[in-house]
């Protein structure tokens, strides 16, 4: 959960995530699943373990660049 206006900011979005984990915020890889390529693009579902929460995402990778293109952290972001 994003909790202030630095966390929607990108020019302040690493600073608020390097606080947060200095803070204890964990996020731990639960699930993943890579859906296939198309037109250079690999889609991939993946499920993050934050406490007891389950939080199922998405995200998306240039094949070429290996640059993501998305990363959503759910609720509900998306089919793991």
């Amino acid at each position: 959960m994003r909790l202030n206006q630095d966390a929607y900011t990108r020019s302040t979005l690493e600073d608020y995530l390097l606080k947060r984990h200095a803070d204890g915020d964990r996020l731990t890889l639960s699930k993943l699943q890579v859906n296939g390529a198309r037109y250079g693009i690999g889609n991939f579902g993946f499920a993050l373990r934050r406490g007891s929460a389950e939080l199922e995402s998405k995200g998306a990778i240039d094949c070429a660049t290996g640059k993501f293109i998305v990363w959503s952290i759910g609720p509900e972001a998306g089919p793991v």
